[in-house]
């Protein structure tokens, strides 16, 4: 279809090629591509999280080290913005004590929340 949308160009002259150019380019969804990248990404995350959580319960990490990354693997998944999940969020509760998770800007650690985490971790111990 699109060779012959290509072809159909060529027939016509420059300003009508640049319009129907212009046509064509209007009619991709950004949004809707975006989205789409926002689900891979989200995706991609979520295998990670189940990465790490695979490496813990095989000892290759320990607790602290799980839980930071597991928090910033969660925070990346909120800035994608992607539902989180209701054991995502149980995990931010449990470990945070937040509710109503919000991610900070993309690669920006948000300190508090580790401080949080890492005063958890430390109460039981």
């Amino acid at each position: 279809m699109f060779n012959a949308q290509c072809r159909l160009v060529h027939l016509f002259d420059a300003s009508a090629r640049k319009d129907v150019q212009n046509a064509i380019k209007s009619s991709v969804n950004t949004q809707e591509i975006r989205r789409n990248f926002d689900d891979i990404a989200a995706t991609k995350i979520r295998e990670q999280l189940k990465q790490v959580e695979r490496n813990f319960n095989l000892g290759k990490i320990d607790k602290p080290t799980f839980i930071k990354q597991s928090l910033l693997l969660i925070e990346e998944l909120s800035s994608t913005g992607a539902v989180l999940t209701t054991e995502e969020q149980q995990f931010l509760d449990v470990n945070t004590g937040k509710t109503n998770f919000v991610g900070t800007k993309r690669g920006d650690v948000d300190d508090r929340v580790l401080k949080i985490a890492e005063g958890k971790i430390k109460e039981a111990n």
